[in-house]
């Protein structure tokens, strides 16, 4: 059986002379893996090469078995858009558009049709409904943790990786956020990568990789 993301000896330096060399992984679809480890460990870098943001001098990062890696750098955006859903330790958003079309220019990035009813629907789904017409500049810490995880499933990636979704969330929200990501990855047929210290997750997924 075909993996829906897989990973063959990883390897990646900084110009600092800093070297990480990451364990192999097979993510199924509808298997929600965790990657834990402590600070300085390269959970976020591992996580960046997994989005294809950093690029190893060594390795392969297979989707439904075929090397990403091998995209030249015009087709690397355009494919990021459509099949993974990334979501950000630190918010990334456009500070002069409200939540709403932060959330659609994921499908403008997809080139796909804007679609702004679900947008709403993600949006209601984790209680930032009445956000939309908002600048986000005006949002809490974790209402722009939720409407990073709207984004990352606007275009119903393949893949969904997150850098710490909950660590600015209280336990009900935490819940919300969670059943969310694995809701939409079963729908979706997607591969779930979080990387976390989240106790609560690490009590809830079993499937784990310490790096």
């Amino acid at each position: 059986m075909t993996q829906m993301l897989e990973t063959k000896s990883l390897e990646f330096a900084y110009d600092s002379g800093m070297k990480f060399k990451f364990p192999d992984i097979f993510c199924d679809k509808n298997s929600p893996l965790l990657i834990l480890g402590n600070s300085g460990s390269g959970k976020t870098t591992f996580l960046n090469i997994l989005a294809l943001l950093k690029t190893p001098y060594q390795g392969e990062v297979l989707f439904s078995g075929k090397n990403a890696l091998l995209l030249n750098e015009n087709e690397i955006p355009t494919f990021r858009a459509k099949n993974i859903g990334m979501i950000f330790q630190k918010p990334y958003f456009v500070n002069s558009l409200n939540v709403l079309d932060n959330l659609t220019i994921a499908n403008y990035l997809a080139k796909a049709k804007i679609d702004k009813p679900k947008a709403i629907k993600l949006a209601d789904s984790l209680g930032i409904g009445e956000l939309l017409n908002k600048k986000v500049t005006e949002l809490s810490g974790g209402e722009q943790q939720r409407v990073c995880i709207a984004r990352a499933l606007m275009n119903t990636p393949s893949v969904i990786l997150a850098d710490e979704p909950t660590s600015a969330l209280d336990d009900t929200n935490c819940e919300k956020v969670i059943s969310l990501l694995e809701e939409q990855a079963k729908e979706a047929n997607a591969a779930l990568i979080i990387v976390t210290h989240d106790q609560r997750l690490k009590n809830r997924i079993p499937n784990q990789i310490l790096l």
